[in-house]
C-alpha cells in the first residue's frame, strides 16, 4: 500500500533481522519426494473393495501423474468442468489411449488452459482404480471428482479440501511403513516428512532420474523457470552427475 500510494519504503532497519531470522529457523522444510515404484508398492497392497481406500489410491496416483498441488487436484471435476465458482480448477476426462487432465485455472496458468495426456499403457493402474472409486461414489459428469467421506463411511457430495491430500498422503504413509516391518517411531518420523507436495516432487524427480530432458518435466509440472524445477530434482542431480565420474576412486 506504501508503493501504491507512492512512498518509499526504507529496508535498512529490516535486513539484519530477517537474515537473523532466516539463520535462527533453520533450512526450509521440503517434502519427501514419493517415487513411483513406492507409490506403486504401496497402492498394490490395499483393498480396493474399501472407497476409501479407492478414493485415496485414486488421489496419490493421479496427483503423481499429473504432477499436481493439492488444490489442483481436488478442484478436479469429472468429464467436463462444474463451474469454478464452486472451486473447480478443471476437469479429468476419458479418451481412447487413456484419461486426460485438462487444467483451466492454475497457479502457473490463470488464463491459458492445460491439457496433460496420462496414456493407460504407461500408467495402466490409474484407470483401475478411477473406475474403482466412481462405483463407490457414483461421480457424475461436472460433479467433484474428489470427495470427503465421513466416519461412517457416508460419501458425501462436496469437494474434498485441498489440505485433506496431505494428510491422505501421510496416513497411507504411516500404514505402509509399519506394514513393511519399521517400528513405530520410525514410521511416525518418516511420515512426517511426507505432504501433498511429495508426489508433485516424486514424479520430478523420478523423471530426472530417468534423464526426461527438463523441457518435458516442465512442460507436466508446470514450473515457470528451470531453476523453480531444480530445487525439485537437485538430490537426483546429484546421484546422476555428482562431478567425480572418471576422477573418483576406483577402489
Amino acid at each position: 500500500m506504501h508503493r501504491y500510494h507512492g512512498y518509499a519504503i526504507d529496508r535498512t532497519l529490516l535486513i539484519e533481522p530477517l537474515k537473523a531470522a532466516r539463520r535462527q529457523a533453520g533450512p526450509p522444510r521440503r517434502a519427501r519426494a514419493l517415487l513411483g515404484l513406492e507409490l506403486q508398492a504401496l497402492v498394490a497392497a490395499l483393498d480396493p473393495a474399501d472407497p476409501r481406500v479407492s478414493r485415496d489410491c485414486l488421489a496419490m496416483l493421479l496427483g503423481w501423474a499429473m504432477a499436481g498441488r493439492s488444490a489442483e487436484l481436488v478442484g478436479l471435476d469429472y468429464l467436463r468442468p462444474g463451474g469454478r465458482a464452486y472451486g473447480g480448477t478443471g476437469f479429468l476426462s476419458r479418451e481412447e489411449r487413456g484419461l486426460q487432465v485438462t487444467l483451466l485455472s492454475s497457479k502457473a496458468s490463470q488464463i491459458t488452459p492445460q491439457e496433460l495426456a496420462i496414456p493407460d499403457n504407461e500408467m495402466p493402474s490409474l484407470r483401475l482404480w478411477l473406475d474403482r472409486w466412481l462405483e463407490h461414489a457414483k461421480v457424475g459428469g461436472g460433479e467433484p471428482l474428489f470427495r470427503p467421506i465421513t466416519s461412517r463411511g457416508r460419501i458425501l457430495p462436496a469437494r474434498l479440501a485441498a489440505d485433506s491430500v496431505a494428510k491422505i498422503v501421510r496416513k497411507r504413509m504411516l500404514a505402509h511403513a509399519t506394514a513393511t516391518g519399521m517400528s513405530e517411531t520410525d514410521a511416525v518420523l518418516i511420515c512426517k516428512q511426507f505432504s501433498s507436495h511429495s508426489m508433485r516432487r516424486g514424479y520430478c524427480t523420478a523423471a530426472a532420474n530417468a534423464r526426461i530432458p527438463l523441457g518435458q518435466i516442465r512442460a507436466r509440472s508446470r514450473h515457470s523457470s528451470d531453476a523453480m524445477l531444480g530445487k525439485y530434482i537437485e538430490n537426483a542431480e546429484g546421484w546422476n552427475s555428482s562431478g567425480l565420474e572418471g576422477i573418483g576412486f576406483l577402489t
